[in-house]
């Protein structure tokens, strides 16, 4: 296989070596840039054709949601994944709606990094025909709706552990790596606006 080919978009020089060290550990990635800002995110895009583009959600500029509707514009075979310090599910609709196909907060584990960057190069053949359970359903259209775990633990009345554990369920069996692959499932077949 090929190696995927990785930009780093951020504007934290630290951040971007590091992230080049733990791809360059990894065989099946390489990182052909830097970008310190939305708008060498854009023009680097365009120069070197990326696999994926690493984006952090706030730069200085152009900020990585508006970045992202560019690229995915001017590149459309490159993906776009978010990079975030929080889980804020506002930011999450407005860059699923400018086209990143996913995003990682900064503390994930490293292997879901990895995981989601290839989930989005090579996406599995999982179909997601297995049928979330009515709890699983209510659970995913609390995410869509903004709610954060503990919200969603609060509303109804169980611990945010159990709530972790349901989405980890979910997310295995719509076989998505992470919380906005699952809500990007469930958007395209209509899940968030039926209801439970």
């Amino acid at each position: 296989m090929d190696q995927i080919k990785v930009l780093i978009a951020d504007d934290h020089t630290l951040f971007c070596q590091a992230m080049q060290r733990l791809f360059d550990t990894v065989g099946t990635f390489r990182v052909v840039g830097y970008a310190r800002n939305g708008e060498e995110a854009v023009q680097k895009a365009q120069q070197l054709a990326p696999h994926v583009v690493l984006m952090d959600i706030q730069m200085p500029g152009l900020d990585g949601v508006a970045s992202t509707r560019q690229i995915r514009q001017l590149v459309p075979a490159t993906q776009v994944i978010m990079l975030t310090m929080h889980d804020n599910a506002r930011l999450l609709r407005e860059a699923l709606e400018a086209g990143a196909a996913g995003y990682v907060l900064k503390d994930a584990e490293i292997s879901l990094l990895l995981n989601t960057v290839l989930s989005v190069v090579h996406p599995g053949t999982g179909s997601g025909t297995e049928k979330l359970t009515t709890r699983e359903k209510e659970i995913l259209y609390l995410v869509a709706s903004g709610f954060t775990n503990q919200e969603i633990a609060a509303r109804l009345t169980v611990s945010t552990h159990t709530i972790k554990n349901h989405l980890y369920h979910i997310y295995s069996k719509l076989n998505c790596a992470n919380r906005a692959e699952a809500v990007r499932w469930a958007a395209e077949r209509k899940i968030l606006f039926e209801g439970v």
